[in-house]
């Protein structure tokens, strides 16, 4: 599994070292999409997400790693995802979308 941001590669292993803390120029999406990854791959157990207001405002939601697990793998098998394909984190970070596309790279061992 690797996040490829600003032509930057991080393994698993440099972001939960925090390799990508230190780098300049990073966005507020991309830090936030490397600091929940942190999060995830340190072995979290559950985590605020935010709904992407799609039918109103955004609302805060918890989910259990279980449930964002079943979720990535579902999807995976849906679409055939296999280990190493690149897929692209064109959502937010921030919002339940982006962090579940997050979520399938770390379980499905994609390349983002």
């Amino acid at each position: 599994m690797y996040i490829e941001v600003g032509g930057t590669r991080y393994s698993a292993d440099e972001i939960r070292a925090g390799a990508w803390m230190a780098a300049p120029g990073l966005s507020a999406n991309a830090r936030a999409a490397l600091d929940f990854t942190q999060a995830w791959l340190r072995g979290d157990a559950s985590f605020e997400v935010r709904t992407s207001g799609s039918t109103g405002d955004p609302k805060p939601i918890h989910l259990t790693r279980q449930q964002m697990e079943a979720s990535a793998q579902a999807t995976g098998a849906a679409l055939g995802l296999a280990s190493g394909q690149v897929a692209l984190v064109a959502l937010p970070a921030h919002y339940i979308a982006g962090r579940m596309m997050l979520v399938r790279g770390c379980v499905l061992d994609l390349e983002m």
